[in-house]
């Protein structure tokens, strides 16, 4: 009872300052769910690529740790110091003499010197798998008519006895996959696989290169062609929180914005007319039907595809009434397209299909795929009200809205920040709605259509939506 009573108050509160605030300046506060006549009701909430693969690469729980970079005078090491740092410190741990250790620093000086004008010769070490890494690696920093030299000296690292490589097996391994990235070798694959396998077995990992190798490995995938293995790779490297692959994952998406130079893209050619360029265009084009086929077929590209296709087409703006989705849903309605022609059986996140069919328009596939899905997500009890809203079942809107605005709020209530949320929505850009601002505009929305005003003004308070409290109370309440 003083719960309703202290609620009613703040509307009486809010009531005065909201009419004084119109009859002062003539001029309302602008809400952000509730104008133009609650339109935004209509439209599909915000969703986000960034949150859309952190929440797909939840799925994945490798065993390696990343290795963040020290600080150094309260700054981060870049990746030479620290790679330098790690050395010297494997280094040490062998009990060297004086001299071997003067040797040791000399030719890491010399490597971090050295690039493709260097012309003085490493400095001699004590034979050791670390001189081998040390030669590798100087021979690396020289340029590529040198990589041959380094593949030499790493591949002679990794002959040594078990026990003569404790520290340099992973670093070894590691870099000839990256060699081998670097000129199109397929074992690159092999090498990063290696990488992982070794630390696994003891070897000493101190730069964390068994967790790096995911991404690199994936980009290797990539370039072959194995789009379904570079999913996995990219979505374990995100998992182990390298927010790179974040941006890796685009290119996966077959019918994504054409950005030349980035990943699947290729550089655009210089001084390219604009006949060449839409020729490019036209080429790629032709395969976009094939390879959304091809990704439909998959369950992570699919669930991939889903996110980017959702994350461009839906509304972008903090107010909900602005869509930078195009009129027909066109991109919509051809991933949709591919995924019934892939004709995949169970669908994981069917929900989410639905809200693609629901942004494009298609109500009716929009309730198809929601009946495929296990319906407790808030994305799918979020899609559930939506559709029966549009089926003039307002109670039950309101009831399954309800459920995710609860879902969505005890989610916001445990997490720091709204974009390490595990539902599945998060504020975007500046000025966008977070998903309990989103949701409680739904609520609240609904609430006002069947008459309770009250509850409407509670539950935008409660998704901290101060405007569209202030309408309620100015125009309804007061």
């Amino acid at each position: 009872m003083w719960k309703s009573f202290a609620r009613l108050t703040c509307v009486a509160v809010s009531c005065m300052a909201a009419c004084s605030s119109s009859l002062a300046t003539g001029i309302y506060f602008m809400p952000r769910w509730l104008d133009q006549g609650g339109v935004a009701s209509d439209h599909s909430p915000e969703f986000y690529w960034e949150l859309e693969v952190r929440r797909i690469a939840e799925d994945f729980k490798p065993s390696q740790k990343r290795v963040t970079r020290p600080l150094k005078d309260g700054v981060e090491m870049s990746y030479a110091e620290q790679t330098s740092a790690a050395d010297l410190a494997n280094f040490e741990k062998t009990n060297p003499t004086p001299e071997a250790l003067a040797k040791h620093q000399a030719a890491l000086d010399a490597i971090v010197a050295a690039n493709e004008t260097t012309t003085t010769p490493l400095p001699e070490e004590v034979p050791s798998e670390f001189a081998d890494y040390h030669r590798g690696a100087f021979a690396f920093r020289l340029g590529q008519k040198h990589w041959n030299d380094a593949a030499l000296a790493w591949e002679a690292l990794l002959k040594r006895p078990e026990n003569e490589r404790r520290h340099r097996s992973v670093w070894a391994a590691f870099m000839l996959g990256k060699l081998s990235l670097f000129v199109q070798k397929p074992e690159a694959v092999k090498w990063f696989r290696m990488t992982r396998d070794l630390a696994k077995q003891g070897f000493s990992d101190s730069l964390g290169l068994a967790a790096d190798s995911y991404g690199w490995e994936a980009k290797s995938e990539l370039e072959q062609g194995n789009v379904e293995r570079a999913a996995q790779l990219y979505l374990t490297q995100l998992a182990l929180g390298d927010d790179s692959a974040i941006v890796s994952l685009k290119a996966l998406v077959p019918d994504r914005e054409a950005v030349y130079g980035m990943m699947n893209f290729s550089p655009e050619p210089e001084n390219a007319d604009e006949a060449l360029l839409n020729k490019l265009k036209a080429e790629r084009d032709s395969k976009v039907p094939g390879e959304l086929e091809r990704a439909a077929r998959d369950p992570l590209l699919r669930r991939i595809v889903t996110a980017h296709v959702l994350a461009t087409e839906t509304v972008a703006s903090s107010y909900a009434y602005f869509t930078t989705a195009d009129p027909q849903g066109a991109r919509c309605q051809r991933w949709l397209a591919a995924v019934q022609k892939a004709k995949v059986g169970e669908v994981q996140d069917a929900a989410k299909l639905g809200w693609v069919a629901y942004t494009a328009g298609n109500y009716k596939d929009a309730q198809r795929w929601l009946n495929l899905d296990a319906g407790t997500s808030d994305a799918a009890l979020w899609l559930k009200a939506k559709l029966l809203r549009r089926n003039g079942q307002l109670k039950e809107a309101t009831a399954a809205m309800s459920q995710a605005w609860k879902s969505i709020r005890e989610v916001s209530v445990k997490s720091a920040t709204p974009t390490e949320s595990a539902s599945p929505f998060s504020m975007g850009s500046d000025g966008a709605l977070d998903p309990l601002q989103s949701a409680g505009g739904d609520l609240g929305a609904l609430h006002l259509s069947r008459g309770e005003f009250v509850s409407a003004y509670e539950a935008s308070l409660d998704s901290k939506m101060p405007e569209d409290a202030a309408l309620v109370a100015e125009r309804v309440l007061c």
